[in-house]
């Protein structure tokens, strides 16, 4: 909800309970996405929900509401912290709001960003895993599932996307700066060596005995030991974040797959490099189409192709949609084959170009802003996405060259994923 000074993001994390986050619209750029101060929210509910059950839950036990705000207050604070520090205050994530003003982020909870190993270095992170799950102790198994990590980034989960995302969150937020140290918990055991860590969910019962820690962390000792020599001869550091693995030069990207709950993205300081221009358009396009897809969810028929583009970029925007490749605009805004344009009041052609990429056919969606970038949106059955952003040193570039990078791109990361033109 928009009101004049604010923007109010509401999320129903339960029944009848809401998370609200009140954002002022001069704080809150135009590159700030919906789907990020809601996946804001969901990841400080999911958060909760690992380290302290479910609010409900707690509001029957203390109906007062006391044991919540008691638990909640920390991550709040935290969160604060976070969205108000300086960037690069003392860290070397982005402060303030600049993970938020990326609309090439993820912005889904449960799309974790998992990193790609070669089999040797897959094998050794399996051996590791099937080791601590197998392992008996007394007669009894203890690990009920596992996360693997290198860098703070995932490698291998036998859990749930949404468990997976909450693990990762609490890890990049507190787990990682106390690993080096000794830390037992009753029922998630986070195990810490150089890049790579392993985090532990003990079966539910008694905390086990100091023996029984012993025994484990022997196990744990001797996978983890080739599992990091061989991630580490594959994943070398790079400065800054772990996301700088997926960084590919020339390129401005966001991949998500809702089949597999993954992602891959462009790290932030590449981003930051786009126009504002670049950025606010394709927030405004991420945020339709997010818009769009929850009107499908919930059944809303009327005005999903009513309004799309409004507000988008003005004068000197054109919107270039190829099904299969056969739909283009001229850059002088005369209609060319297949080309559609819409005024304030009429059906948006994005709207219908949102349709297709969202239906059961492969689609592309591109679009040529008042100041030459190109946004490209490639859409297969199967859930998954592909946003790129090219701004080209040539002003006049033709449909086919400025979706070449595109296709490159596809050609190297997503081969035989997206429709080929």
């Amino acid at each position: 909800m928009v009101a004049e000074q604010n923007k109010w993001v509401m999320y129903e994390c339960e029944p009848s309970i809401w998370m609200l986050a009140v954002v002022r619209k001069s704080w809150a750029t135009g590159a700030c996405t919906d789907a990020a101060f809601k996946a804001l929210l969901t990841s400080l509910y999911d958060v909760f929900v690992l380290l302290h059950g479910r609010m409900g839950t707690l509001l029957e036990q203390d109906p007062t509401g006391f044991a919540v705000r008691r638990a909640l207050q920390p991550l709040l604070d935290e969160v604060g912290s976070r969205l108000l520090r300086t960037d690069g205050a003392g860290s070397r994530e982005a402060g303030g709001h600049a993970a938020l003003a990326n609309p090439l982020g993820p912005h889904h909870p449960s799309a974790v960003p998992l990193l790609g190993t070669s089999h040797q270095a897959f094998l050794a992170v399996q051996c590791l895993v099937n080791q601590l799950l197998v392992a008996s102790f007394y007669g009894s198994r203890l690990v009920g599932g596992a996360v693997v990590l290198w860098g703070g980034m995932p490698l291998w989960s036998t859990l749930g996307a949404d468990d997976t995302a909450a693990l990762v969150t609490l890890a990049a937020r507190a787990l990682a700066p106390a690993a080096r140290g000794s830390h037992e918990w009753a029922q998630l055991l986070p195990y810490h060596r150089g890049q790579l860590m392993v985090l532990s969910l003990l079966h539910d019962g008694p905390p086990p005995a100091p023996e029984v820690l012993a025994a484990l962390a022997a196990v744990l000792g001797r996978g983890a030991g080739p599992a990091a020599a061989a991630l580490a001869a594959e994943l070398p550091a790079r400065g800054g974040s772990s996301s700088s693995v997926w960084h590919e030069k020339g390129h401005r990207y966001c991949y998500t797959d809702s089949l597999c709950h993954a992602s891959r993205y462009t790290p932030l300081k590449k981003v930051l490099t786009l126009s504002a221009s670049a950025l606010r358009h394709l927030a405004h396009l991420r945020s339709k189409m997010d818009e769009w897809e929850g009107q499908q969810q919930g059944g809303g028929q009327q005005g999903q192709r009513q309004g799309l583009l409004q507000g988008a970029g003005g004068s000197g925007e054109q919107q270039q949609g190829r099904q299969g490749g056969n739909a283009t605009q001229p850059p002088n805004g005369t209609s060319g084959a297949g080309s559609s344009s819409a005024t304030a009041g009429e059906p948006s052609p994005l709207g219908g170009l949102c349709a297709e990429a969202q239906s059961e056919a492969e689609a592309e969606l591109v679009v040529r802003t008042g100041r030459d970038a190109w946004l490209v949106l490639r859409a297969d059955p199967d859930g998954r996405r592909l946003y790129t952003v090219v701004e080209p040193a040539a002003p006049e570039l033709a449909l086919a060259a400025a979706v070449a990078p595109t296709d490159a791109l596809c050609d190297r990361l997503f081969p035989g994923v997206f429709l080929q033109p």
